[in-house]
């Protein structure tokens, strides 16, 4: 049997010739590295999911709430255009049974003042917002009627507007004036409604008109809850305001005001009867959503105006909740006979 040579090895540890392997440094899991990245991937991608989310939720709730803020201002422009439509409907009423009465007196010849006058106090005890029913004669003297008039005390009329109107037009109807300081009703801001009387003849024998005052409106306004830095205007078709609340500088302190948002002033001149925007309010600054709504006249309009009348309609708001209800905006006025005035007022609420 052959036998290999045995070879035997001493290695000299401190022999120059011999080199021990330098400690290799382990290098960290590819897979693990992997793992975390993937990882801070996902929770940084699921981050910006929710804040998506978040983001649109947040939309659709604004626009949802911007929609209903919508439709409830144009709803309480509405209401508001038909409260006011019935207190001109109730106070031309009067007119016309004070109007029949005392033209019945004259073809009847009958002169005598306090019979008249305890009419006009019965039909007025049914109307509480109106301040006075008065009649003036043809050169415009008060001569019969309620609300602050006194033995003695003589009130002329006859620069008013809605008595000239009366006076030269003999065909004409219902005269809705603008706010005008009241003689009667002692430096009150009064709005005038006023139909003409004839003489037997058709010839002008004065007129028979009611005042109601801008505290009266500002009272029906004030009655709604508007919400924070909510508010109501009333205007006419030239966009001059006529009442708005609430009003910081006291009632009447704005009447004429025209300073409106351009957006409102676009959309009234393009003919929308309502509308909804945001813009801000041309009297405050304060942004806000705005609605508005064309007033209706309580009886058709034929001619397109008086020279300075009130609008035959009445606008919003404009309304405004958080926002101005523009209850104000200009309203066009129907077809035949009717109010005379200017041809339409509004609401911006």
């Amino acid at each position: 049997m052959r036998h290999l040579p045995s070879i035997s090895c001493y290695l000299n540890p401190l022999s120059p010739q011999v080199r021990f392997p330098m400690p290799v440094k382990l290098r960290p899991d590819d897979s693990s590295a992997w793992f975390k990245n993937r990882l801070t991937t996902v929770v940084v991608f699921l981050n910006l999911l929710v804040y998506c989310l978040v983001v649109v939720s947040l939309f659709q709730s604004r626009t949802k709430y911007e929609k209903q803020a919508a439709v409830t201002t144009q709803n309480l422009a509405r209401v508001l255009d038909y409260q006011i439509k019935g207190e001109i409907d109730h106070i031309d009423m009067a007119l016309i049974a004070v109007k029949h009465e005392a033209e019945a007196r004259m073809e009847r010849g009958e002169v005598g003042k306090e019979a008249l006058d305890r009419y006009i106090m019965l039909v007025h005890s049914h109307l509480p917002g109106v301040q006075g029913l008065r009649v003036t004669n043809s050169r415009g003297d008060v001569i019969n009627g309620t609300g602050g008039l006194a033995p003695g005390v003589a009130f002329n009329m006859s620069d008013r507007d809605y008595f000239s109107f009366e006076r030269d037009h003999p065909n004409s109807d219902l005269f809705i004036s603008k706010p005008v300081l009241g003689r009667i009703a002692k430096n009150r801001w009064t709005i005038n409604v006023a139909r003409r009387l004839n003489n037997p003849d058709g010839t002008f024998a004065g007129v028979v008109y009611g005042a109601f005052t801008l505290d009266h409106l500002t009272g029906i306004f004030s009655r709604i809850d508007l919400g924070h830095q909510g508010s109501v205007t009333l205007r006419d078709e030239q966009l001059s305001l006529i009442a708005r609340y609430p009003e910081p500088k006291g009632i009447g302190s704005a009447i004429g005001n025209k300073i409106v948002a351009q957006e409102y002033s676009d959309l009234v001149k393009a003919g929308n009867t309502y509308a909804t925007f945001k813009a801000k309010a041309g009297i405050d600054g304060t942004q806000r959503p705005f609605s508005y709504r064309r007033g209706e006249c309580p009886v058709p309009a034929r001619r397109k105006r008086a020279a300075g009348g009130f609008p035959a309609g009445h606008h919003r708001a404009q309304t405004g909740r958080g926002g101005e209800c523009p209850a104000g905006n200009p309203t066009s006025a129907g077809s035949e006979d009717g109010i005379r005035g200017a041809p339409g007022a509004g609401f911006q609420a």
